[in-house]
């Protein structure tokens, strides 16, 4: 074989691999939900702006608490306390739902599971935080 002949020919194989190696990150980057990466430290009273937030109750004295909360947890990927409920962020959907039909009283938006059990928030209370949490994954 000639080498120019193998030039053409590993030239040609480069060419082919950049060209699957591109299909298969474009594919990855456009099927991917990049709403999945919503910390919960999203939804710290403490780190927004004042001026542009509602009072929810539910958020009162939210913290990170990921070793404690996540420790034999599968999946669990964030933790926060807070005053009157317990919020759980998931690597996949399915095991946010897992866990929310474990708990005897949870609430689940896609990634993140809202444990209520043993709280005493009011259902309106409950209803705003799951509004609020949901309404996030549909805002810009």
């Amino acid at each position: 074989m000639s080498t120019r002949r193998r030039i053409l020919l590993w030239g040609g194989a480069a060419a082919a691999l950049a060209f699957v190696f591109a299909a298969i990150f474009t594919a990855t980057w456009i099927a991917r939900d990049s709403r999945q990466d919503l910390s919960l430290s999203y939804f710290d009273p403490d780190e927004r702006d004042a001026s542009d937030a509602v009072h929810v109750t539910a958020f009162d004295g939210l913290r990170d608490d990921t070793p404690r909360l996540c420790a034999g947890i599968q999946g669990c990927i964030e933790g926060y306390a807070a005053t009157h409920t317990t919020f759980y962020r998931f690597a996949t959907k399915e095991q946010a739902a897992s866990f929310a039909s474990s708990s005897e009283d949870a609430y689940q938006s896609d990634w993140i599971v809202i444990d209520y059990d043993g709280t005493s928030l009011s259902p309106a209370d409950r209803s705003l935080v799951e509004e609020v949490i949901d309404g996030t994954w549909t805002s810009d």
